[in-house]
């Protein structure tokens, strides 16, 4: 069984009121689109977890129709809406799993992560004025695995406080680019970004152990925007998880640990993606920079950090 993860991402820039602002030139989101299509019609995955599919019911049904799979999807990004309709005009972004026809899939339903507690997030009405982060869950029948709990999760997006970045906030304090209460309002920031994601796992571990009761085997999937030295990595792995990737690169063929070897160097990575690295820049940074462009651009570098940040887990048969 062949399983992908993949953020499609949505192309906004997270700001506007009749509509989010594009990043990128006209035109060139549909071809993106078309091209994401006709790889993954043409890839021979069992089972894909897509994140910022938008909007996310027309992109889930257009390929599952283009790849002959079955789908089921909800919304994580929907602002004001009733019926799908309202402001912003281009954001009904969300998370999707297609599977195979064979593997019997059957959706579970999606479960806030985070967000307002009073907002709502749904095809009929949306009621959304800030971030939410949401996971999906659904369940098929593999002859191969037996029942199979599968989960795609999107988690926070906010700097990952390291030592690294620590370091460089403690050498721009040294230069006068930042004040030192600054330097702490940035650290505060981060810690809060990571508290954030630990919470959205604690409470994604907590529905995934009452739906797996039944289930023979769990893979989680999903775009963790956090790296394996991450709070969230260790809770998943502590709640028994296999890294499949990294377990794939230290026990594969030599051909297997070639063709995954792209894992390592980063599923986030702007070196090998140079045309995203364009439209980078006009994406606000969730973390202060006081309006100043020296503060900015340690920010836009840190950022710019090949890294991994997408996961496939497993437990169990799997």
């Amino acid at each position: 069984m062949r399983a992908l993860t993949f953020n499609a991402w949505h192309g906004l820039a997270g700001r506007g009121v009749v509509q989010f602002d594009e990043l990128e030139p006209p035109g060139r989101r549909a071809e993106r689109e078309r091209r994401q299509e006709q790889r993954l019609a043409g890839s021979g995955f069992d089972l894909l977890f897509l994140q910022e599919l938008n909007p996310v019911d027309r992109r889930a049904a257009s390929l599952a129709r283009a790849l002959g799979m079955d789908q089921c999807q909800c919304i994580d990004q929907g602002g004001l809406k009733v019926f799908g309709v309202g402001l912003p005009l281009n954001l009904l972004s969300g998370l999707a799993i297609l599977a195979g026809p064979q593997l019997r899939l059957r959706s579970f339903g999606g479960l806030c992560l985070s967000g307002r507690p009073f907002e709502h997030v749904g095809p009929l009405l949306s009621f959304q004025t800030h971030e939410r982060r949401m996971a999906l869950f659904a369940e098929i029948v593999s002859p191969g695995f037996g029942r199979v709990l599968l989960v795609n999760a999107h988690l926070h997006h906010g700097i990952e406080p390291s030592p690294l970045f620590s370091e460089r906030l403690l050498d721009a304090e040294g230069e006068g680019k930042i004040s030192g209460p600054e330097r702490a309002a940035l650290e505060r920031t981060m810690l809060a970004a990571d508290e954030r994601r630990a919470g959205e796992t604690a409470r994604m571990l907590e529905r995934l152990e009452r739906l797996a009761l039944g289930c023979d085997s769990v893979l989680l999937a999903g775009d963790f925007n956090s790296t394996s030295r991450g709070t969230a990595y260790r809770m998943v792995a502590e709640a028994g998880f296999l890294d499949v990737g990294a377990s794939a690169l230290h026990a594969g063929t030599d051909a297997e640990i070639q063709a995954l070897d792209s894992i390592e160097q980063g599923t986030w990575n702007f070196d090998r993606n140079d045309e995203n690295r364009r439209y980078s820049p006009h994406f606000p940074l969730p973390i202060d920079d006081f309006g100043r462009a020296p503060v900015t651009a340690l920010h836009r570098a840190y950022d710019l950090r090949p890294r991994r940040i997408d996961f496939l887990f497993a437990r169990g048969g799997l």
